[in-house]
């Protein structure tokens, strides 16, 4: 497939608005900068990688004319990225303001190599030859040996340290691999494997989750490559990669909890279920959603309640009576809000985290549970705009919701006794419901 495109200083554009830009290309950004004042149109040969989103071109016109094509194009997908390979240094050295040509090396046309070849590559290099046999390369959890066939005769050994996003590693069976561009005297697309039994493929959606477990949003590969008689052998190991444990999914799934309750400034909807609550942390973290890391909502409230909370008491007892799924709110602070099923009527229970009060409504003239939660919504909305004490205010004047009975029950400490405390605040709640 012939593309045309434009280069203009950080951007290649597709059409006249359409881009993308440099960071999303093999260009060495650090490395290079093309001339801001001038742009140029180049002729490409793309080949489309749809599992890794990626385009692999070839320059095959360094002074375009097809600017009519140009225009004519569309940029369908604006993440895709452009990998280039057999760049001719001739030509393109032209396009460049400075440039560290060392940098460079891996994506030139072996035809061009020996224009620069008086310069170091950056990676460190161990000659070998003459040798008859290469070091043995082992093969365990921390290595993996791949054996490739090449036209090359040479033996030699070179080490390299590569570091690549955890957004360009895809996570397969027991490993991570991703595809790298082999440095001189290969010059070819390597796919690159760090082995690891713990992991699993499915990990793939969640690997925003593992950076953070990691504390980085990258790894660094160490990567020895040796050639004998035409093949290529490498291990590959990552002190990032060997961090991860069987007891991974255990870390994210406490750290999705534990991020719940930074959860702040969402203004819609006031009411929310456990998959929404996960959505949300999903969105912030992970930027999509998943469907590996399952949590009921017994496993986050016995976690959240694991800390020091001053009404866990209370919070548990409400939700050994409560008849339906619970409902969440992230403001003013977080909180449960039960459904309890009473002898004469029902309740909904507003329970929040670390507070005085247990805020609960039952209806003046029966309607269906849903219309009944829609109400309390309301009630609730009004508390996060107006403030608790607003409301209870207004409440005793009868200016909102007269749909609505309210009660409020205080815990306070009875004595200095939390236990004591407790019981009065049970009895209260049970001579209220029955």
């Amino acid at each position: 497939m012939k593309k045309t495109i434009k280069i203009v200083y950080d951007k290649i554009f597709i059409n006249n608005t359409d881009f993308i830009p440099l960071s999303q290309t093999n260009l060495p950004i650090g490395s290079m900068e093309f001339k801001k004042q001038e742009s140029f149109f180049l002729d490409i040969h793309v080949q489309f990688n749809k599992e890794e989103n990626i385009l692999n071109a070839e320059i095959t016109n360094y002074s375009s004319n097809n600017k009519k094509k140009f225009l004519l194009q569309q940029l369908k997908d604006p993440s895709i990225k452009i990998e280039f390979f057999k760049i001719n240094w001739s030509y393109f050295e032209h396009f460049l303001s400075i440039y560290k040509k060392s940098d460079l090396l891996y994506l030139l046309d072996k035809k061009t190599i020996n224009q620069v070849s008086n310069l170091a590559p950056r990676i460190e290099e161990e000659a070998l030859s003459p040798i008859k046999k290469a070091p043995p390369i082992h093969n365990d959890r921390h290595h993996l040996e791949k054996t490739i066939r090449t036209n090359h005769k040479v033996n030699f050994s070179k080490k390299l340290s590569v570091r690549k996003c955890f957004k360009d590693i895809k996570f397969i069976e027991k490993a991570i691999s991703f595809s790298y561009m082999l440095p001189p005297p290969f010059l070819y697309p390597l796919d690159i494997e760090v082995k690891n039994n713990h992991i699993l493929a499915n990990y793939e959606h969640i690997k925003n989750y593992i950076a953070q477990q990691i504390g980085k949003d990258y790894i660094e590969v160490e990567i020895t490559i040796i050639m004998n008689d035409g093949k290529i052998e490498y291990t590959a190991t990552s002190k990032e990669i060997d961090l991860i444990t069987s007891d991974i999914i255990d870390s994210i799934k406490q750290f999705r909890i534990n991020y719940i309750l930074k959860l702040k400034d969402i203004n819609s909807p006031t009411l929310f279920s456990l998959a929404e609550i996960f959505s949300l942390v999903d969105k912030n973290i992970n930027n999509k959603p998943n469907s590996l890391l399952k949590q009921n909502e017994l496993e986050v409230m016995s976690s959240i309640l694991n800390g020091n909370i001053r009404n866990k008491l209370q919070i548990e007892y409400l939700q050994s009576i409560h008849s339906q799924k619970l409902k969440f709110t992230l403001q003013p602070n977080f909180g449960f809000l039960f459904f309890v099923e009473g002898k004469h009527k029902n309740f909904y229970c507003w329970e929040l985290l670390n507070t005085h009060a247990t805020y609960l409504w039952s209806q003046k003239n029966s309607s269906s549970t849903f219309l009944f939660m829609r109400e309390v919504e309301k009630t609730i909305n009004y508390i996060q705009i107006n403030g608790r004490k607003k409301y209870r205010k207004q409440q005793k004047l009868d200016q909102v919701n007269l749909n609505l009975e309210f009660y409020v029950i205080y815990h306070k400490k009875a004595n200095g006794n939390l236990n004591e405390s407790f019981l009065n605040w049970r009895e209260k709640i049970c001579n209220l419901i029955n």
